[in-house]
Order: C-alpha cells, then sequence, then structure tokens
C-alpha cells in the first residue's frame, strides 16, 4: 500500500501507475503535528492544486473535529486524527482509493460518514483495501487478491480470495 502510493519508494524496480492515487486513506504521517489540522489541510490543498476554501470546508464538515480543527494535530487523540486524515483524503478526487484498515475509526455516526463517503467513491473510482475483517471486504469489495509467501495472485471473487486466506492462515 506505501509502496503503491509512492510514501515509499521500492528497494529495487519501481511502480508504474497509470491512474491517479491516493496514500492510504486515513494515513496522518504526513502531518506536520506542530501545525493545526486546518493548516495541514490547506498545505495538501497547494501541493495537489486544490481550492484551499473548498477543501477547508469539506474537511471541517467531514471531520467534525470542532475547534480542535484550528488546534495543533499533536494535541489531537487517534481517533481525532483519524478523522483528519480520514477527510483529508477524501477531499481530493483520485482514480484510485488506498484504503488500509481506517473503516474502524471513529464512532458509530462517523463510521456511517465514512462508509458512505467509500461507496460515494467507489462509483466513480477504484478501492484498493486491505482488512483483516472479512466483512469489511464483502462491503466494499467485488474482487480479491491474496499476497501468500510472497506471491500475489489475484481472483474472480471476494469470497475466494477470503476463503484461500483463511485456508493459508489456518496451515499457519
Amino acid at each position: 500500500m506505501r509502496l503503491i502510493s509512492g510514501v515509499e519508494s521500492p528497494s529495487t524496480g519501481r511502480i508504474v501507475r497509470s491512474v491517479s492515487c491516493s496514500w492510504p486513506i486515513g494515513y496522518s504521517s504526513c502531518f506536520q503535528s506542530s501545525l493545526t489540522g486546518a493548516d495541514n489541510a490547506r498545505f495538501i490543498a497547494r501541493i495537489y492544486g486544490k481550492d484551499i476554501k473548498e477543501l477547508l470546508d469539506y474537511v471541517e464538515d467531514f471531520a467534525q473535529l470542532g475547534s480542535y480543527f484550528y488546534q495543533p494535530i499533536y494535541a489531537y487523540s487517534a481517533g481525532m486524527m483519524a478523522r483528519l486524515a480520514f477527510g483529508i483524503s477524501l477531499a481530493i478526487d483520485f482514480d484510485c482509493y488506498l484504503v488500509d484498515e481506517v473503516t474502524a475509526a471513529g464512532d458509530d455516526r462517523f463510521r456511517q460518514r465514512c462508509e458512505e463517503a467509500l461507496q460515494h467513491r467507489r462509483q466513480k473510482g477504484t478501492l484498493l483495501m486491505i482488512s483483516h475483517d472479512p466483512n469489511t471486504l464483502r462491503a466494499y469489495c467485488e474482487q480479491g487478491a491474496v499476497l501468500h509467501d510472497g506471491q500475489l495472485t489475484f481472483y474472480d471473487t471476494i469470497g475466494e480470495a477470503i476463503d484461500i486466506h483463511m485456508h493459508n492462515q489456518a496451515a499457519h
């Protein structure tokens, strides 16, 4: 996920992307902790050439951090950080969204907002999702892949991929 997004570079070879790819949704390590959530959002808006006010409005509404949005993020709880990261991730339109276990962040109301936002993105783009929860994968994915012993194998259905993964886990 980190290689596909460009957060890390491969030690050998190269990653070829023909579509715009998000960083892993909810990935908060890209933030500068002494800046406010709003300042971090402004910075990312500039990087991606997005309208700053539009992006700030979207993130403030989506993340629902209240006055904390204007406070340094080193004071944020893990849940607040996940809200900010999720909001900024979804404020930018990508062809492909990378999702790594983020759908469990926050309270029930926030999780519902996240699920609705991801389903909306799925209608106009691609979700590449990693999860240990088979129900999450079934809810969002039609096809699957399993990485086992360094080999990535693709499957036509998510059910088949989950079954193979569970079999591999039981064998270890």
